[in-house]
């Protein structure tokens, strides 16, 4: 969005034994699945990851999340692959707690 700079990603962990999927057949997905969505929720960034990243209660962590991965706005699709990065990604938010709450 260019007057935010933000966008809708997806950020996928993959079965063993599942295929990759790609962005376009989640987008497609996404207009033509069992509910179509707006087009402006089409995602445009897709992220692999081992792992959905988690706080120290378990709770997902959705907010901040393209900030704390570093992840730079773009014109149109990316496809970005941190496999192997999501732990130090939730031992790095961790450390960041109990600094926020001195």
């Amino acid at each position: 969005e260019k007057l935010l700079g933000e966008v809708v990603g997806v950020m996928v962990v993959k079965k063993p034994g599942v295929k990759d999927v790609t962005l376009e057949e989640l987008r497609e997905f996404s207009q033509t699945g069992c509910r179509r969505l707006q087009p402006k929720w089409n995602p445009v960034l897709l992220v692999w990851a081992d792992a959905l990243p988690k706080g120290p209660t378990g709770k997902l962590l959705r907010l901040g999340l393209a900030r704390r991965l570093n992840i730079q706005p773009s014109e149109g699709l990316a496809v970005l692959d941190l496999r192997g990065q999501t732990l130090a990604l939730q031992e790095q938010h961790a450390t960041e707690q109990v600094v926020d709450g001195e």
